[in-house]
């Protein structure tokens, strides 16, 4: 059995300082999220799909859905879940599965169990959870479903109602290609195209070109366009972070440009300032406090007293040593909700 239950200064420190709230009315759409919300880039923390981008999914609607991994009622729900979102596959729509506070291990073991096909973030630090939600995932809070519109807007749906959800998500939503132009053969690279997973859809695409018929050709060349387009604006958003000296946002950005887009065109003076940032003072803190701020969670993890008192210690170094990092920022806001202390925000 998963399970995620611990004292309440271990839950603060592994989730991110869930806060203890009211519970979530759930019938009615909800106050708007941040904008500025993000998904997790890391594979490690997705199953079914590569990591999925909001700023590739602008045009589409997404459906964030929140589950408990201990509460059979809820495991029984699943055929019903998955059918539901089945029936709304020509919709704009990506349905996405969020799991808080358990191993990746162990969220595979249950999507395997229950043939979720979905893709599903594994929020092992709750920090997405809290984010988005007031209360964290529990018995108590066994369910919860946020929508984000085309225009970036997040409103809180009720987790009972997948399909309208699904419908309202979609409204404004549109593809990259219009699905029924595309021959069945090229299903596969079109999917990859539409979620921003471009370098999977390439070698698709590539041999659709070199075997296909006129049709065929004609939609490859479609979708190979749609990617352009989308490059494009990446590349342009990413010269802006540069000219306004924003190195660390960059970096992060350009590496993930070269891995969503391997094989299409690059800009090479983009690639070549990839290696220029990854030697610059300011991208080697960053990274460097990044890999303390994960070590720190992996020592944290036991969820025992000792394993707390470690962790915390290895944060407050964080914070002294990598000043000005995301991660010390991170790091901080967990000592905050560890120990309000004038040093920390008090």
């Amino acid at each position: 059995m998963i399970a995620y239950r611990c004292a309440r200064c271990l839950t603060v420190l592994l989730s991110l300082a869930m806060l203890s709230m009211s519970a979530m009315a759930q019938e009615e759409p909800q106050a708007d999220k941040p904008s500025e919300i993000q998904l997790p880039m890391s594979s490690d923390q997705w199953l079914n799909f590569p990591p999925l981008s909001l700023d590739r999914l602008k045009d589409k609607g997404v459906v964030l859905y929140f589950f408990e991994e201990d509460c059979p009622k809820c495991a029984g729900k699943w055929p019903d879940h998955l059918a539901t979102a089945r029936e709304h596959m020509t919709e704009p729509v990506v349905v996405i599965g969020v799991n808080s506070g358990n191993t990746p291990a162990e969220v595979a073991q249950y999507v395997q169990q229950h043939n979720i096909t979905w893709p599903i973030i594994v929020d092992t630090d709750r920090s997405l959870e809290r984010q988005m939600l007031a209360n964290p995932i529990s018995l108590k809070n066994i369910a919860a479903l946020y929508i984000r519109t085309p225009d970036g807007k997040w409103q809180q749906r009720s987790s009972s109602r997948l399909s309208q959800a699904i419908t309202a998500a979609g409204k404004e939503a549109h593809w990259r290609v219009k699905p029924e132009s595309v021959p069945a053969e090229l299903r596969p690279a079109w999917g990859f195209v539409e979620l921003g997973n471009f370098s999977a859809a390439l070698p698709l695409i590539v041999r659709a070109e070199r075997r296909g018929n006129e049709q065929v050709k004609a939609t490859a060349q479609l979708l190979r366009d749609a990617v352009a387009t989308e490059l494009d604006n990446e590349q342009l958003a990413v010269r802006e972070l540069l000219k306004e000296g924003n190195d660390w946002q960059a970096y992060k950005s350009i590496h993930s440009l070269v891995e969503t887009y391997e094989g299409f065109d690059i800009d090479a003076e983009l690639t070549d300032k990839l290696a220029e940032l990854k030697d610059s003072e300011t991208v080697k803190q960053q990274e460097e406090a990044a890999k303390k701020l994960a070590a720190a969670f992996r020592v944290g993890a036991p969820n025992t007293p000792a394993a707390v008192k470690r962790a915390t210690a290895m944060l407050e170094r964080l914070v002294e040593n990598y000043p000005n990092t995301e991660a010390a920022e991170q790091a901080s806001d967990l000592l905050e909700q560890l120990n309000p202390t004038p040093g920390f925000g008090n």
